[in-house]
This record gives structure tokens, sequence and C-alpha cells, in this order.
């Protein structure tokens, strides 16, 4: 039989050692080594069972236990499906043990997370699962877990396309699952090259209430080490850290000093391991109001840091990250772009600049990045969507180019008609090509790609536009238990 070994490293107590919604199961012998796991109440059908074990010496003295990410095959896992016969599931051992051992120091501890083997087989229903460690010193039984498989029901979540880094740390998405007690936060974990590979949806927390749940953009050696936060109420939001697939500790709150915040976009961790959010605070008289920026440090101190006070509140809200992780903000209003940044100092407001004139008329504009190439430098640019003056009231003629970030035109395309009162909801624009997905007067849909005729969308296939690797265009959308689903349109 085969089983995963996923990580194995010597770290601080992480969030599941933590958690008592969890209740973690717990063995611990007269030598004070303490074995934990993360069992959760509740998995998904149709994935990996994946079982973190944390050795614990809490004694004075060292202790040794055997090493369970060089010999996994000494855990054992009977599984009792209700009313049915058990199975015993493990890795086969191999014809010489290397007898490997882990020296744990007083006060130290070993991890490593294991799957069950062929766990993704296990039909709905509810199981119990007993563990057994084949220690050489003695043998270890953890207590009896009750468990239970479902289908996944996602309730909340948001599904967005990150130019940068996406080849690296691979498409993340954070959702929300309603289980049968309460909702269930997931990282669904989806390949960089090949979209509509999914690679594991990992559970991250479970909540009693249900969230919108927010996933911080970073660059890309940060991608499993950024933010995760939702707002609680008017007027204060929880957030958490990921480390790898799981977390590092239990949610922070985050108390703003307005009386109601509406967040906006999606913040960002910077290289420093700063949190910061966008939010928007109407004006007491709820004629305009401030964009700011919340930045909370390691230390879970916040500054709310000014980035544009108006009479109306921007047409346009987008974010993106520099390639260190810092927090860009592009603010569209009444055709001009403008683009912020926020200073490395957590002290500092935000400074900003004039992208595009008026007259431009930008419907729609996201940071991107893009390959060095004839006549383009490379690098931070930004797509746009422009409507040109010649349009009508029959159509409108919009045109799409990639602009610098000094305003400079780097590419463009030739201009094409939308249909009257057609809004674009979201735009994919590469080096090469771009698509645009537009909503009709009438509510219906429509996929706009260069050099091809409008395609209809059906309203059950509708999602975030995410490219595929051979240069064309995905859908990536929510469905139930998929949890995610990426495909043609």
């Amino acid at each position: 039989m085969h089983i995963s070994i996923l990580s194995s490293l010597l770290l601080s107590a992480p969030v599941w050692a933590q958690n008592p919604t969890e209740k973690p199961v717990v063995e611990q012998d007269s030598a004070a080594v303490v074995i934990r796991t993360d069992l959760h109440a509740e998995y998904l059908v149709g994935e990996r069972m994946l079982v973190r074990f944390e050795i614990d010496n809490q004694g004075s003295k060292t202790a040794d236990f055997a090493d369970l990410a060089a010999r996994p095959w000494l855990v054992r896992f009977k599984v009792t499906p209700k009313g049915k016969k058990s199975q015993t599931r493990y890795n086969v051992p191999p014809k010489e043990d290397s007898n490997r051992r882990w020296s744990l120091r007083a006060n130290s501890r070993k991890e490593v997370l294991l799957e069950i083997p062929s766990s993704s087989t296990f039909k709905a229903g509810e199981y119990t699962l007993e563990i057994t460690i084949l220690d050489d010193q003695k043998e270890r039984r953890l207590p009896a877990h009750q468990f239970r498989i479902r289908g996944a029901e996602p309730v909340s979540g948001s599904i967005s396309y990150e130019a940068l880094g996406t080849s690296r740390g691979g498409h993340q998405v954070v959702w929300s699952h309603r289980a049968q007690s309460g909702f269930d936060l997931y990282l669904h974990h989806a390949d960089g090259k090949s979209p509509q590979e999914t690679l594991g949806n990992y559970h991250l927390l479970h909540l009693k209430k249900p969230v919108e749940p927010v996933l911080a953009q970073a660059a890309p050696q940060q991608a499993w080490d950024r933010h995760i936060y939702w707002l609680n109420s008017k007027n204060s939001l929880s957030y958490v850290r990921l480390r790898g697939q799981t977390l590092r500790s239990q949610p922070v709150d985050l108390n703003f000093p307005y009386p109601s915040v509406e967040l906006v976009d999606r913040g960002s961790t910077d290289g420093e391991g700063v949190l910061h959010v966008p939010f928007w605070v109407s004006a007491p008289n709820q004629k305009g109001g401030e964009l700011r920026v919340a930045s909370v440090d390691s230390r879970g101190q916040p500054r709310f840091r000014s980035v544009l006070r108006a009479v109306t509140k921007p047409d346009l809200i987008q974010t993106g990250v520099d390639s260190t992780g810092g927090l860009r903000i592009l603010l569209g209003s009444q055709g001009a772009l403008d683009m912020y940044k926020l200073h490395p100092s957590l002290g500092l407001p935000a400074s900003g600049q004039r992208i595009l004139p008026a007259e431009n008329n930008v419907l729609f504009a996201r940071i991107g990045f893009l390959p060095e190439a004839e006549g383009v430098p490379g690098g931070m640019a930004i797509g746009t969507i422009q409507k040109l003056a010649e349009s009508s009231d029959d159509a409108q003629r919009v045109r799409v180019a990639w602009a610098s970030v000094d305003g400079r035109e780097l590419k463009s395309w030739p201009d094409f008609a939308l249909p009257t009162k057609a809004s674009i909801v979201d735009a994919l624009i590469t080096i090469d090509t771009y698509s645009v997905l537009i909503r009709l007067a009438d509510g219906k849909h429509q996929l706009i790609r260069h050099n091809a005729p409008p395609k209809s969308v059906a309203s059950d296939q509708l999602g975030a536009l995410v490219p595929d690797q051979n240069g064309g265009v995905l859908l990536r959308r929510f469905v139930r238990s998929g949890p995610i689903r990426t495909s043609q349109p």
C-alpha cells in the first residue's frame, strides 16, 4: 500500500495543537513524550485523508522516538465503516528497515504529515479510526476517533487569478464548507501549469459561524506563508497566517477605530510578514469617505494608513503586489487611473501617481507581469480596457492595452464593440491575447476573445478567468461536491 509523507520538521506548536474545537488525540507515556494528531470531525468525500502527527517531548531529559518520516510503515490505520468490517491500512515495510530514530531534546518536537492509504476511495458515511504506532520500544495506541465523510458544500470563498508566481506556488483558493456542525475552512491547491488538476483541499480551521474568507496576495516565495482574513462584524476582522498546508496559530482579532468599514479587493502579506488590509470608510454624512489600509505587524500591532480621501468612492479599486509582496492599489475615477504604493514604513501613508488621464476612459484595470519581449521591457505592468470616444448609444467601442506603471503604452489590440449596457465581469490579459467575460443587458453572459467570435457562457459555468498551459482560457468556479472546478468555457 502507498502512503505519502508530506513534511517533517522541528517547529513551535501549530494551530491544531491549540484549537479546542478539533479535540486532538493525545497519547502520553511515562517518558513525557506526547503524541498529538489533528484528526477532524469531518472529511470530504473523494479527498485524501491527511493526518498530522506531533511527537512532543515535554520532559526535562532527551528522549528518542521512531522516525516516522523515514519509517511511515510503523503507523497503522484501522478504519471501520459503521456497521461494516474493519480494514487496516499501512505502508508495506521494505526488506531492510533503516531503524532510524528521532532524538528529541527536552521541550522539543517533531512533526510529520501522513496520508491514510487510498482514503480518497472512502464512501460518504460514519467511521471509526484507530491508530497504532509500532515504535521499537513501545507499541502506542491512540484513542479511537469518530469521524464522518460528506460531500463538499462550498458556501463562501473568492476565486481570482494571480499573475505573479502561480507556476511556483500553484493556484490557491481559500473557501468555506458547510459541515454537519459549523463550518470548515479549506485551502484548495491546483497545479500552476495545469489548473484543471487539483492537488489537494487542505483543512485549515473549524468555525462556528460562516465567514467570507480573503486570501491575501503575496510574492511567489510567500505563497504558503501568507494571511487569510475575514470580517466578524461591521468594524472587526480576524486573521490567521498559513504555515504550509496548515496554520501558524489561532485567529487573531483586529478592531477598527471606525463605526463601520467595507473591505475592498484583496490585501497582501509583504516580505516582512506584515499584513496589509485595504478598506473603505464612509464619511459620517455618507457623502464620500476615505480609502485606508490596516497594516498589522508580526506582533499584532496595527497602523491605519491613509490612501485617499474622496467626495465619492472610486469607480474601480483593484489591488496587486510587487515582487516583494508590497501592496499596490489601482484606483479608477471618471475614466482616469491612479496607482498607489505603500511605503515599507508602517507609519507613512500611501503615495500615488496618475497612470492614465481621464480621456483614456478606463473601464477595467488589473496589475500584471509581462515577460520580456521585443518592444516590451517586461516586469510589472497594467492590463486595461478603455472606452473609445467614438462609442455610440448602440454600442461602446473598447480597446485592450498594456500600460507601464508610468503610463506608457506597451502593447494594444484593435478595438471591438461591446453591446449596449454590457458590463465587464472579469478579464484575463496576457502578453499574447485577451479574454473578456461580460454581462449583457438581459442578464446573459458572453466571453469575448481576441480573434474569436463571442461565445455564450451558461450561468452555471460562470467563474474567474485563468490561463491554461497552451495560452487559452479556462473558467474556475465553485461547484457542489467539487468543490472547485476549472474547465473550458
